[in-house]
């Protein structure tokens, strides 16, 4: 899978770190921490790519449901759900949506134990749940206009849009697979099928990330998945 890369020049990369490095005793911002580590990562040679632009220009949409071809979701999630969204500008209905380490519209009780944790965080610290979840990963937005669906269909917003998809997420081969916690990466790959909540096919190539602030990410690794690994990710995920 071949994606958009975020291209500075290295040496470049490398001043900015050292200035940032100079100023360590002031306090860096949320906003700065985010660029410090996108120059480290860039001046070590790392590879950075914009997810919203890589599914926007790297995958198109499928014509029967208008779901991106390419998906992200963080990597100890087993299955991810695609939700159509739409933003209006001037009368233009922009056409994103959202992908969720979750089943949406389930009850809390029936979630995984990450989502009830986001809930119950989320309720000691008296802010909305969906911000939880999009702080951790589980919720991530996929900006307006990022699918390039028909005009009419936008407008009409018929049976596609009112439907939830669900598609099985890469597992990452053991040499492949990150010492610290797997809710600090994520995966980026080219969805074989959307389903409506039914089984989907495993995919193919995806790119394990580590997020600097979304939708920027640090490539880590990429690699393909065997038939055999396909076939044992298909029969664990039914």
């Amino acid at each position: 899978m071949q994606v958009a890369t975020i291209e500075i020049d290295r040496e470049e990369a490398r001043k900015r770190v050292e200035e940032f490095t100079a100023k360590r005793r002031k306090k860096l911002t949320e906003m700065d921490q985010a660029l410090y580590r996108g120059y480290k990562a860039l001046s070590e040679g790392l590879t950075l790519i914009d997810v919203n632009q890589a599914i926007k220009a790297g995958g198109g949409h499928f014509e029967d449901n208008y779901c991106p071809k390419l998906a992200i979701a963080r990597s100890d999630t087993t299955t991810v759900y695609f939700e159509h969204s739409f933003s209006y500008s001037e009368g233009q209905a922009e056409h994103g949506g959202r992908f969720s380490g979750f089943q949406p519209g389930l009850d809390t009780d029936r979630q995984s134990e990450a989502y009830k944790e986001a809930a119950r965080v989320a309720d000691e610290k008296r802010i909305g749940l969906w911000v939880r979840l999009t702080e951790i990963g589980l919720r991530i937005e996929l900006e307006a206009g990022s699918i390039d669906s028909p005009p009419k269909e936008r407008l009409a917003r018929k049976r596609w849009f009112k439907a939830d998809y669900r598609t099985i997420v890469p597992t990452i081969p053991f040499h492949l697979r990150p010492n610290g916690d797997a809710a600090n990466y994520f995966i980026l790959w080219e969805v074989e099928k959307w389903e409506e909540y039914r089984n989907a096919p495993a995919p193919g190539d995806p790119l394990l990330l580590e997020r600097i602030a979304h939708p920027i990410y640090v490539v880590v690794a990429q690699w393909d998945l065997s038939e055999l690994e396909k076939r044992i990710l298909e029969s664990f995920r039914r």
